[in-house]
């Protein structure tokens, strides 16, 4: 964290000698006496220089003048807000400024910029945390013999929240190196336009994987909270379905990416839903897990298949096939019981089905329909209003916050 501040009248040409000293300060506050007047990131004081005729038009003016073309002001925490809060409100700002640094106002009266590599690499840390009270929350339920049933739900959600641990940190790591990577070749005047415009298609990828696993981890934490097959669904708001879906089949990718199965979706485009994208995420999820684990056992190929379009009465049809082994007629109507599962003694719950059939009629308000054959596959018809009757919600632009 910076904690450099410099008043509205400060020279450009001194603040330049500022970020050349300081190698990693992300930015610096400007202010008028004691009161915030707004934020410089070193992103943007180097793009403006760098064009062209930029250290003639700009180097000989005050910072004023440069904040006086910021078209939005920074995000502005207070050191008390924690860590889940204040990267939610970090990446839900606009997108053109989602990942700029941050100001944080400490009780004493001073100011700080925070690179948000910094605290998405906190809650990283934040993560693991609470992955290790995850482990030993499973320790806990096993010596009951009433919650001994659920410790290979607890065993699940511990090792799958490593996945995107592990994301999270190493690209956390790389976006670090490519920062100071970018930094050597400014502070040594070699930065070429070329050399920028790759690191910034290389810093939106790294942005975008560290907000998909960084929301899939916190997904993860909340749903063992509860400790419960109703787990809480998330946040109501408009998204695009096929996005949703295409989501989730990146997050599950690591399961079945090694494995003979071919994974398809089909969406109509421009499918706009007004309900709950985390309940439906869930559900597509387990239904996924529930294929390769059971339809697709001993490395067996196949493939699986996610029709989505318009049903009726303005609502949603989602249809979920694979052609797998199929459920024998015998156990058809046991798959929704809560416990239920053919695969105990190698890792099953028996809640994954149940949680889908929950999620779908409690939380979408939707229905169900389950059909298959024996050694020719199954399929889920998941069908669900596009508008949870009530009041409207807020939309959410593609690459914004999940909440």
């Amino acid at each position: 964290m910076c904690l450099t501040s410099v008043p509205v009248d400060y020279p450009c040409g001194e603040l330049e000698k500022i970020f050349r000293k300081m190698a990693t300060a992300p930015g610096v506050t400007v202010v008028d006496g004691r009161q915030l007047v707004g934020m410089i990131s070193r992103e943007y004081f180097v793009m403006t220089i760098l064009r062209p005729y930029g250290r003639q038009l700009h180097l000989s003016r005050s910072v004023g003048h440069l904040l006086g073309q910021i078209r939005w002001p920074p995000l502005v925490i207070d050191e008390r807000v924690d860590i889940e809060t204040a990267v939610g409100m970090a990446l839900s700002r606009r997108r053109e400024c989602g990942y700029d640094p941050v100001v944080v106002t400490f009780a004493d009266g001073q100011f700080g910029v925070l690179n948000m590599q910094v605290l998405l690499s906190a809650l990283a840390v934040l993560f693991e945390a609470r992955n290790e009270e995850l482990q030993q929350a499973q320790a806990r339920l096993i010596q009951t013999e009433k919650m001994a049933s659920l410790g290979g739900l607890v065993a699940g959600i511990a090792h799958e929240i490593s996945t995107p641990l592990g994301v999270l940190l190493g690209t956390a790591g790389h976006f670090a190196d490519l920062v100071r990577e970018i930094d050597a070749k400014m502070t040594g005047q070699v930065l070429r336009r070329p050399d920028f415009e790759h690191f910034l298609k290389d810093a939106g990828q790294a942005s975008r994987l560290i907000e998909m696993n960084a929301s899939r981890a916190a997904d993860l934490v909340q749903s063992f909270k509860q400790v419960s097959v109703d787990q809480a669904s998330g946040e109501r708001r408009q998204f695009d379905l096929r996005r949703t879906i295409y989501e989730t089949m990146v997050a599950m990718s690591p399961k079945w990416k090694r494995r003979p199965v071919k994974i398809s979706a089909q969406c109509r485009a421009s499918i706009s839903c007004d309900t709950y994208p985390g309940a439906l995420s869930q559900i597509l999820t387990n239904l996924l897990s529930n294929s390769l684990m059971h339809g697709f056992d001993g490395n067996r190929p196949g493939a699986i298949q996610i029709v989505a379009e318009y049903g009726e009465d303005d609502s949603v049809l989602v249809t979920y096939s694979d052609d797998g082994k199929g459920i024998p007629q015998s156990l058809q109507t046991r798959v929704f019981d809560p416990f239920f599962t053919t695969r105990r003694n190698r890792g099953g719950t028996g809640l994954g089905l149940h949680v889908v059939y929950n999620l779908v009629t409690k939380v979408l308000r939707g229905s169900l329909n389950m059909s298959s054959t024996e050694n020719k596959g199954v399929q889920f018809q998941i069908m669900f209003p596009r508008r949870l009757p009530g009041a409207a919600t807020r939309a959410i632009a593609p690459g914004a916050s999940r909440g």
